[in-house]
């Protein structure tokens, strides 16, 4: 067999090596063990106040000229 024959034999077999195996991850027995991030994030809410209470609490208030001006009022 030809160099090119034999390398792109390898390739495809490599190919359908990863895939084979990122199938078994994502629907096999190892998937029990995978993380949602999106149903985490979805429990944001219920893990002690709104988006806005939170971000307020880490994002801290930036003193704008719009800020000043409504405090002033």
């Amino acid at each position: 067999m030809e160099t090119a024959t034999l390398v792109a034999i390898f390739i495809s077999g490599l190919l359908v090596s990863f895939t084979g195996y990122a199938l078994y991850t994502a629907f096999g027995q190892p998937s029990q063990q995978l993380r949602d991030p999106f149903e985490e994030h979805g429990a944001i809410g219920t893990l002690g106040g709104s988006r806005k209470k939170i971000a307020k609490k880490i994002i801290p208030r930036v003193e704008t000229k719009r800020n000043i001006k409504n405090e002033q009022e």
